[in-house]
């Protein structure tokens, strides 16, 4: 007998991985990537089925981190890779190539694993970033929103702080900066002369 499953899925609003289920449609057949994490969470522990499923997903996986060319699909395809594979790790390669901002770099940052090689990169173009940032500064504010952006104990914090000193026209202004300033650095002795 041969079911169109998908019809049947249509006709009947039941969802496609449910008729496989109930019909004990394997894994192989699995189709998209919703499909194979669905069979994965459903498939009992260390099972030959979970592992079939995993596999499957695995696959879906790399080919949405291959056809990412956005940051809105990098990020989709990290947040849909399973925890730990090499294709979370690929996506979020691709997340931290695709970052054009502050904020996306350090959003990428912050999703990196500790001290991994993905967390070194993100730190890289985050700073790349903070550095632009940093350079563009030209009133008060804007400083002091790039101090603000930038990693802490960057070189990058390190010159906006330089630069709000240097952009404080009033004791108040002056006062803010030695307040950021690291107690006994250059940076705290040049908010105080100022």
């Amino acid at each position: 007998m041969n079911v169109d499953i998908e019809k049947m899925s249509k006709e009947t609003g039941i969802p496609l991985s449910v008729i496989k289920e109930t019909l004990r449609i394997s894994a192989v057949e699995i189709l998209t990537l919703e499909e194979a994490e669905a069979a994965y969470d459903r498939a009992p522990s260390d099972s030959e089925e979970e592992k079939a499923a995993m596999i499957k997903w695995r696959e879906f996986s790399a080919e949405e981190v291959e056809k990412a060319s956005t940051l809105e699909e990098a990020e989709a395809a990290y947040d849909r890779a399973p925890d730990g594979s090499e294709e979370r790790k690929a996506a979020l390669i691709k997340l931290i190539s695709l970052s054009s901002t502050l904020e996306e770099a350090e959003a990428a940052y912050d999703r990196a694993p500790s001290d991994s090689e993905e967390e070194k990169a993100a730190m890289i173009k985050w700073r790349e970033f903070s550095a632009e940032e940093v350079e563009k500064a030209s009133t008060l504010e804007e400083a002091e929103a790039a101090y603000d952006r930038a990693p802490g104990g960057s070189e990058e914090r390190k010159a906006a702080l330089i630069k709000l000193i240097s952009l404080s026209s009033t004791l108040e202004e002056a006062e803010a900066a030695y307040d950021r300033a690291p107690s006994d650095s250059e940076e705290e002795k040049a908010a105080m002369i100022k």
